[in-house]
């Protein structure tokens, strides 16, 4: 009997322990950023823009290619609102931009479901979604996070942003169901309203800004570096942050890989069956695996960034990307796709965990919202090149081999970019450099 109190007990201390932990302010912000994320611009778009798109297209009788204009107005929106994120969320702080995008987004999606047989306001209410949903992405949090933690950041980014894998699963599904049952205007109507009535309480009760003063950031985080505790850290301009090499290089690295995903993500029926004898379906299973790949592949990426530094993590992810690239160009079998699909998922999965660690270690935590946008807009330049230039090269050499064997190529940019990265700048370090810059 004494035993089993003694187990009953330990077993109640380690319940206590795990609720205090899920409780942990730190971990309670990294869950209600997953949440904003998970049902955000980014997973409606990617995964319910195309049901909702293509149902307003069979009432209107509008055609595929006038549909598609309204994909690219969205992605050009979403590019020029990055360049726009830093400003107010320097000022306003996650939580409140957050809420506001999230606000301004349920509005976007009820302007949408009040869309006529008019292009014209089709094309100003994708505009409209595409720009203030840029506010609901990971932008809006990796601050947050960045400021509650330190020694698990990569795990704590890799998480909140693998939340985006399952709104991308529930929304298409959702979408389907409900455009089946009432129609395009409804769904929409019952996204915006979930937004407000789910996603917004939620995300103001569970995100924090910071520690507040004084209290330690979450227990859960491990031993801080002495170097870097106490040392109130300096705000570096924009035109100082600007001005360095290592922020050019990492624009630069993000470009080509924003470029390389999309030159094949879009195109990917066209590369597959240009390769070999594939069907639809095999298509879709080829991109599922890649989309399990890249929910694991963040959150494997964020715990490698607690382990190895950045470069060597942004490094592997290029090499695999480099080699999906490869084995696309040299498949002829459906096995060989899906792990060059896997192998796809996991690099870009890097992505959204890489930037704003990269921009919280190399300026600071006060200037990752600024910096992180400014590489998302690298990213998002890269993107908008990949697709057309892929299709020009493989029009022209009238094969798909010769783009993607140079898409493999072009991949040692990023690594000498990477490789040529100097140490993490500590506060000490970016008070320093913000003094040497002034």
């Amino acid at each position: 009997m004494p035993a089993v109190r003694c187990q009953r007990a330990s077993l109640a201390i380690n319940g206590g322990i795990m609720a205090r932990q899920i409780m942990d302010p730190g971990w309670k912000v990294v869950i209600g950023s997953g949440i904003g994320i998970s049902f955000g611009g980014a997973p409606i778009f990617t995964a319910g823009f195309a049901h909702l798109s293509g149902a307003m297209a069979q009432d209107y009788g509008w055609s595929q290619v006038e549909v598609a204009r309204a994909a690219t107005i969205v992605l050009s929106s979403t590019m020029v609102a990055y360049l726009f994120c830093a400003w107010p969320l320097d000022r306003l702080g996650s939580r409140k931009f957050a809420l506001i995008s999230i606000a301004l987004f349920a509005g976007s999606l009820a302007v949408l479901s009040q869309v006529g047989n008019s292009l014209l306001q089709f094309y100003l209410a994708a505009a409209l979604f595409g720009f203030v949903g840029a506010g609901t992405n990971v932008v809006s949090y990796a601050k947050a996070i960045s400021r509650w933690f330190d020694q698990r950041r990569g795990l704590a980014l890799g998480l909140a942003a693998s939340a985006q894998a399952g709104g991308s699963f529930i929304v298409p599904l959702a979408a389907h169901w409900i455009i089946a049952r009432y129609g395009w205007s409804a769904c929409l109507l019952a996204f915006a309203a979930f937004e407000i009535v789910v996603c917004l309480p939620l995300v103001a009760w569970l995100v924090a800004d910071a520690p507040p003063a004084g209290v330690p950031a979450s227990k859960n985080d491990g031993p801080r570096l002495s170097v870097e505790a106490p040392a109130p850290e300096a705000a570096i301009s924009a035109a100082e942050i600007i001005g360095t090499p290592t922020f050019w290089k990492l624009a630069l690295c993000f470009a080509v890989i924003g470029m390389s995903f999309y030159a094949i993500a879009p195109n990917v029926m066209y590369i597959l069956k240009r390769r070999a004898e594939v069907t639809a379906a095999d298509v879709a299973w080829i991109q599922a695996a890649g989309a399990v790949a890249a929910l694991f592949g963040r959150i494997v990426v964020g715990h490698l960034l607690d382990r190895l530094h950045a470069r060597v993590v942004g490094i592997l992810t290029v090499l695999l990307m480099a080699l999906s690239a490869l084995l696309n160009a040299t498949a002829d079998a459906v096995a060989p796709m899906v792990v060059a699909s896997i192998l796809m998922g996991f690099s870009i999965s890097g992505e959204a965990d890489l930037m704003p660690y990269l921009a919280g270690r190399y300026f600071g935590t006060r200037s990752v919202s600024k910096v992180f946008s400014w590489l998302l807009f690298a990213f998002c330049i890269g993107a908008a090149i990949g697709p057309v230039a892929f299709v020009w090269l493989s029009t022209l050499s009238d094969s798909v081999v010769l783009p993607l064997l140079l898409l493999a190529a072009v991949q040692i940019v990023p690594v000498m970019l990477f490789l040529s990265l100097g140490r993490y700048r500590t506060p000490e370090r970016v008070q320093n450099l913000a003094v040497a810059l002034t």
